[in-house]
């Protein structure tokens, strides 16, 4: 038994080629689904029409976990109706409703985020009761939490 500090030093003492490497561990694999990741991602600006100006663009991505397959929805706010319209879609386009979505701490669907006792938005919570999925917020700052799409997200503004 050693202090957690002690371990660190034998670390960077003698296995400098691995911490250096950033390894990261694999996400255990999934039913066919049984999740989904989502997320808003910023795409820049677009000339919007309707408000005569350019605007920010952003797009909610859906991720299977099991195929990676995404679905990408283009908007230019991000509200209630957006993911719900977004969710819509992707249902469709998946050609089914996965059992567990795991969603970023967006402000339409929770309301109070923390580890251990987030609030979702009532509104949301009776929408995911209609289409029978569990929402699952991810950890507040912890992009780690939804690994799939965060890779995603460069990938769909490139």
């Amino acid at each position: 038994m050693v202090s957690k500090s002690a371990f660190y030093r034998f670390l960077r003492k003698h296995c400098t080629p691995w911490v250096s490497k950033r390894i990261t561990v694999g996400l255990p694999e999934t039913e066919p689904g049984q999740y989904a990741q989502c997320d808003f991602g910023r795409l820049g600006k677009l000339w919007d029409e309707s408000a005569g100006k350019e605007r920010l663009v952003h797009a909610l991505i859906i991720t299977l976990c099991y195929s990676r397959h995404l679905y990408v929805y283009v908007t230019f706010r991000q509200d209630m109706e957006a993911v719900i319209g977004a969710c819509e879609e992707a249902f469709a386009y998946f050609g089914g409703i996965p059992g567990i979505m795991i969603f970023d701490n967006m402000t339409p669907i929770i309301t109070k985020a923390d580890r251990y006792d987030p609030r979702i938005n009532p509104v949301f919570l009776e929408y995911a009761q209609c289409r029978h999925f569990k929402v699952d917020p991810t950890d507040v700052g912890s992009p780690k939490g939804k690994p799939m799409v965060e890779k995603m997200v460069p990938y769909v503004r490139g």
